[in-house]
């Protein structure tokens, strides 16, 4: 499992399944604004990922049109330091879930990067700002701030399951359930007080403790 989405575990629909619904419903308004601004605090961005490749489309189709695109993302540091989770059951030194994590990481903060990067390059918005960084520590919740008057926050609740095999995860782990995480809303209109201190956390671990991230995957 990873961290922002679920596999098959046969448990059948869950409460993770409108979370993922709702994200989505959520950037697709904020991409309506001229000027896209993102802030996210993220274990893995596999959620994300996926629906800013669905934005992107939009975009190349003409649907919408921005001006422009700023994106911060906040990741875990996956190579500088041992992550609470995940971790293989029983094996606490087996290291092959944090390699399967540190993989997925890799690939996701690529591939939105590169999906965002080429809006600009095909001249289809005029300017785009990716960063991503890497903080010390292993995120226990999740965090989408969206145009400075949305906030969409939630926790990373932890089970055991067991991957399949060529996922290289060596057996069972305990790792993050992403998508039975429920997103919570709050917005600048109702909530300003709560949106304005999530605006002030992100600040400040982007500004004290957020380092740039290296996605070379060496």
């Amino acid at each position: 499992m990873d961290s922002d989405t679920d596999g098959d575990r046969g448990k059948g629909p869950t409460r993770g399944e409108a979370s993922l619904v709702s994200l989505g419903h959520f950037l697709h308004t904020a991409f309506d604004a001229d000027d896209v601004a993102l802030d996210v605090l993220s274990l893995t961005s596999e959620t994300l990922d996926m629906h800013l490749g669905s934005q992107a489309k939009r975009i190349a189709g003409g649907e919408i049109s921005p001006r422009s695109i700023r994106l911060r993302l906040i990741l875990p540091d996956v190579t500088g330091i041992r992550l609470a989770f995940p971790r293989a059951v029983g094996d606490e030194d087996d290291d092959r879930p944090r390699r399967r994590h540190r993989e997925m990481v890799i690939s996701h903060a690529r591939s939105l990067r590169e999906s965002l990067m080429a809006l600009q390059q095909r001249e289809l918005v005029e300017e785009v700002s990716v960063r991503i960084r890497k903080v010390p520590l292993t995120p226990t919740q999740k965090l989408y701030l969206l145009n400075g008057e949305q906030l969409l926050e939630g926790y990373y609740t932890l089970d055991e399951w067991t991957p399949a095999p060529a996922e290289g995860a060596g057996g069972t782990i305990v790792d993050s359930i992403g998508l039975g995480a429920e997103l919570f809303p709050y917005s600048r209109r109702d909530q300003a007080f709560k949106v304005e201190a999530a605006q002030r956390f992100f600040d400040s671990y982007w500004n004290q403790l957020a380092q740039e991230m290296d996605l070379s995957g060496d």
